[in-house]
């Protein structure tokens, strides 16, 4: 949701007033801005699909590693067979 706002800001940077008109602030030092609202969806549903999505992540971060072992496991083997050819 898109919303135009007069704003007025303090010294630090924050804010002391939203104005919806011109005419509201007539006589304070504010500035014209465009102000995007975005909702923060905080459900249970919202969370339990984030946890799922996370285990999932971690499931195919273990499978990597153990891979991983096996190529290394591998590749030394491999070593091995080439130091004894020399």
């Amino acid at each position: 949701m898109l919303f135009k706002y007069w704003i007025e800001f303090d010294e630090s940077g924050e804010i002391l007033n939203l104005f919806k008109s011109k005419s509201d602030c007539a006589d304070k030092n504010c500035k014209e801005y465009i102000v995007k609202l975005i909702e923060i969806n905080r459900s249970d549903e919202c969370i339990g699909k984030f946890e799922k999505e996370s285990s999932k992540f971690l499931e195919s971060v273990e499978e990597f590693t153990k891979g991983i072992k096996s190529v290394n496991t591998e590749l030394e083997k491999t070593l091995d067979k080439v130091r004894k050819i020399k």
